[in-house]
């Protein structure tokens, strides 16, 4: 019954249903953490919750409802291909010192306007946490890990890649549906000053899964991306500012994204593969 309702809905009300589910989820069980103290350990818990509920719920459950399977239809199994592990560890973490350097652009523009500053100063505050996770126990750094670094790629991955874009593959052409995902990946994190980098970024998780086809490959692009980000802002590192060193590393990032083994499945025309068609 479930898959029948489903073939009356157009692609963008089911992209639009998953992210009602995960609006309301989000609602209900967040408001019930309200009345909880602003500690670290529920900024925790409350971070797993809204990966779950909102990002990793939803894609799983339209799976269900459209009769798909996730191992099947994502591609989950990772390969022995030495070039798609090169891929996945290289390509979006080489374009990373990029992203940083445009967000050192942004975060120095000092005649923001005052909306502007008002995010920055929000997205400031939300990361104030750095400094009481490192005088934290280690269980409470380990589970700050698993949120911040871990949970996210399987969560992000299953809901705008795996869904979203693959979806709207089916209703307007492939850039179309990769730069769409990007720009709502994008709004999704509300970080002003790291918008566009984010986008950057996203555009080429994007690329990556348009020519392979492998969403395991995104997910470990993204874990290596929120991985390099996490310990770069707990200071065991830079990320190079170098102009030299963020040109030649882009090059090459995009080269090997481009050079990604191309799937031979196609994504169109969908509708002969698609189980919504009997």
């Amino acid at each position: 019954m479930q898959r029948g309702i489903f073939t009356q809905l157009s692609i963008g009300s089911q992209i639009l249903l998953a992210i009602l589910i995960g609006m309301v989820s989000q609602f209900i069980v967040l408001a019930g953490l309200s009345s909880f103290p602003s500690t670290l350990e529920w900024t925790v818990v409350r971070q797993v919750l809204n990966m779950t509920m909102v990002f990793l719920m939803p894609p799983l459950l339209l799976l269900k409802w459209r009769g798909e399977d996730a191992v099947h239809t994502w591609n989950l199994i990772p390969t022995k291909s030495p070039r798609d592990w090169m891929v996945a560890l290289l390509g979006i973490a080489l374009l990373l010192p990029l992203g940083e350097y445009i967000s050192l652009l942004f975060h120095s523009w000092e005649s923001a306007p005052d909306w502007w500053l008002e995010q920055r100063e929000l997205q400031a505050s939300s990361e104030s946490f750095i400094e009481e996770m490192l005088a934290s126990k280690a269980l409470t750094q380990a589970a700050v890990f698993f949120a911040l670094v871990l949970l996210p790629p399987f969560a992000e991955e299953f809901f705008f890649r795996g869904t979203v874009q693959r979806l709207l593959y089916r209703s307007m052409p492939s850039w179309a549906a990769i730069t769409l995902t990007a720009v709502f990946f994008s709004f999704a994190h509300l970080q002003i000053d790291n918008a566009v980098s984010i986008f950057l970024l996203a555009l080429g998780m994007g690329l990556i899964y348009h020519r392979t086809h492998k969403l395991w490959m995104t997910i470990v692009a993204h874990m290596v991306f929120n991985g390099i980000t996490y310990f770069s802002s707990l200071g065991y590192f830079d990320i190079p500012q170098n102009e030299l060193t963020i040109t030649v590393c882009a090059v090459v990032g995009l080269a090997l994204i481009l050079t990604a083994k191309k799937s031979s499945f196609t994504w169109r025309p969908l509708q002969q593969n698609d189980p919504m068609k009997d």
